[in-house]
């Protein structure tokens, strides 16, 4: 009796093998979801590459997320000359804003080399600062004591009945710089980014992609219109209360010229990581995104004038 083929099955003969043209309809399966996976990741990875993390969109997502932060660490060095300086700050945004500052400042001049070291604690109300260290000549050239007043901390701005005898600077000068930081609620962010979009001034095609911090980042050349960034300012203090802020006016600066830096920013997180201010020697450096730490004033003070007669007794 004559054998007889299956049907739907053509068998195909190489060499000594005889292989079925019928598909395994699982394999089929498996190479059908490969593929749309595959597809997929491409077109997932051409939109990080392409949309995501192009230059434009990481610098303007860093000045969105500034404002949008509870806490920060800024370093800035300052090298020209005979005087170097380094400052850190970390600021904090929640519920009762403030900032701790630590400076080292030294000097070379005809009565030798000097340095101070000063701590510093800022609200928006008061500034708290004392010298840790105090290291300078007399005229006679032998070194100066200054122990007596080293670690004393000296009160400036609002007195206990509110009264403000001095405005507060520290807190004044970090935040008011040519990014700005806050926690700023949404609804008031918007009109505050816009007009910083005026304020910096880029040219996307020329940034270039490096490793900074361990990141990949974005270095960008930024001109920054002083009016435009004031106005943003004057904004901002609007939307946050801060008053130093809210009564900047832009049309003082209309006739200032732009000021010039180098950014850096981290394409991923989309964090501002250092400005370079080369015409200045000024480098700034962030990081610690995110991070509260809240500040608490000291409770024991002088007032400014108490620690200037305590100096003059000293010096004279």
């Amino acid at each position: 009796m004559a054998k007889t083929k299956r049907p739907n099955q053509t068998v195909l003969r190489t060499g000594k093998s005889k292989l079925p043209t019928r598909l395994n309809v699982k394999l089929l399966q498996t190479l059908l979801w490969g593929a749309g996976g595959l597809v997929f990741v491409v077109s997932a990875f051409f939109w990080y590459t392409q949309v995501y993390s192009s230059p434009e969109r990481v610098f303007w997502g860093m000045v969105s997320n500034n404002l949008s932060t509870a806490g920060i660490t800024r370093t800035v060095t300052q090298s020209q000359a005979e005087n170097k300086s380094s400052e850190s700050s970390m600021l904090s945004f929640g519920a009762e804003p403030g900032i701790a500052v630590l400076k080292d400042i030294s000097q070379t001049g005809a009565e030798g080399s000097s340095r101070v070291l000063v701590e510093g604690i800022g609200t928006r109300t008061s500034d708290y600062q004392r010298y840790t260290l105090i290291q300078r000549n007399g005229t006679d050239g032998k070194p100066i004591d200054y122990t007596s007043v080293q670690d004393k901390w000296v009160k400036t701005g609002s007195n206990e009945q509110g009264t403000e005898l001095q405005p507060p600077q520290l807190f004044n000068q970090v935040l008011l710089s040519s990014f700005i930081f806050g926690n700023v609620r949404a609804e008031k962010r918007g009109d505050v980014v816009d007009d910083l979009k005026k304020a910096y001034q880029v040219d996307f095609s020329k940034a270039a992609k490096m490793r900074a911090a361990g990141k990949n980042a974005y270095t960008y050349d930024v001109s920054i219109k002083l009016q435009n960034l004031a106005s943003a300012l004057q904004k901002y203090g609007q939307a946050t209360g801060l008053a130093s802020a809210a009564a900047i006016q832009p049309s003082n600066y209309a006739d200032s010229g732009n000021i010039d830096m180098k950014v850096t920013i981290a394409m991923a997180s989309r964090q501002l990581i250092k400005v370079d201010y080369a015409a200045a020697g000024i480098t700034e450096r962030y990081g610690s995104y995110g991070i509260i730490k809240g500040v608490q004033a000291p409770s024991e003070t002088i007032t400014l004038q108490k620690f200037n007669e305590l100096i003059n007794a000293i010096e004279k």
